[in-house]
């Protein structure tokens, strides 16, 4: 499984295209492609390969990657610094003057 991303819906169309023609160049059955009059999220079945080219915003909505267990690279959760012991809070009373 191939997930990329587009920045456009213009941009996901060309890349399918190009997928599409170079996996027939190669000598590959013709692929099955769904979603291409919109290019929101183009889902190409090349057999042994499923390859899903989105729109950037809905990546993010669908977020494969999640369902999948794998995260995004550029959107890994920085590292967390373990949290530093609370200080014991000091209240300071004035005595009272007998």
């Amino acid at each position: 499984m191939i997930i990329a991303s587009g920045r456009s819906d213009r941009h996901v169309g060309a890349i399918a295209e190009r997928i599409v023609s170079a996996l027939k160049e190669q000598g590959h059955p013709t692929p099955r492609v769904e979603g291409m009059p919109v290019c929101d999220w183009v889902l190409i079945d090349a057999g042994d390969a499923i390859i899903h080219l989105f729109r950037p915003e809905v990546r993010g909505f669908y977020n494969l990657e999640k369902l999948w267990g794998i995260g995004r690279p550029q959107e890994a959760a920085p590292e967390e610094k373990p949290a530093k012991p609370a200080r014991p809070r000091v209240v300071r009373t004035r005595a009272k003057a007998e």
